[in-house]
């Protein structure tokens, strides 16, 4: 091999090594640009922000479950199929509302709708109920399982029953969730219960407050 064939030879191999040295300082670089061109233009998640709005959510159910508490609501709810065959899967919710602090106040004793704060009841006078309870399931593993529905008083009753259907079977473990309004405060009872499993399909649990 002649000094000619050499000095190619070498030229080839100190390109080869001085790439080499320098690709991965320069991958770097190439990456940090684009991860600072990605944080800038993507949209911002704001993980601090929803921790805060979490957290205030948490605050907001244990003021309402400790006015249930203070109130000593207990709702006792029923499920059951709306037809003999139930070949719908529609189901018929019903809740029994009582409370020990207004064990006497008669169904008509409610909140008009919505009921504005402006509406009031004036101390010591007759407590009033909404015209609607929120019933949630949350079941524990399987978002898809997951029911909401609406309760509408029965005021041809004269007790406080709330009744609403909605066309899902439960079955399962559940995070059952109710909400209303007593005296223009919303409370809330919430109690994990595993759907029993029965020949005809009707069950019923007392939701309580805890203690």
């Amino acid at each position: 091999m002649n000094n000619s064939e050499q000095t190619k030879n070498t030229e080839r191999k100190s390109k080869f090594w001085l790439g080499f040295i320098l690709f991965f300082p320069l991958l770097s670089v190439v990456s940090g640009i684009t991860m600072i061109y990605l944080a800038n233009t993507s949209e911002n998640s704001m993980v601090q922000d929803d921790w805060y709005k979490a957290g205030l959510a948490v605050n907001v159910d244990l003021a309402e479950e400790q006015w249930a508490q203070t109130q000593q609501i207990v709702s006792k709810l029923s499920i059951r199929p709306s037809n003999i065959n139930n070949a719908d899967d529609q189901q018929i919710a019903q809740i029994e509302l009582t409370s020990k602090n207004a064990a006497s106040v008669p169904s008509k004793s409610v909140l008009p709708d919505a009921a504005a704060p402006s509406e009031a009841a004036v101390p010591g006078t007759a407590i009033l109920h909404g015209k609607i309870l929120e019933l949630s399931f949350e079941h524990v593993t399987d978002d898809a399982r997951d029911v909401a529905v609406k309760l509408e008083l029965d005021e041809t009753d004269n007790t406080l029953i709330y009744r609403g259907n909605f066309n899902k079977k439960l079955s399962g473990t559940y995070r059952i969730h109710v909400k209303g309004i007593l005296d223009y405060k919303p409370w809330a009872l919430t109690q994990r219960f595993s759907v029993p499993n029965t020949n005809d399909e009707q069950w019923s649990v007392d939701l309580k407050a805890s203690s």
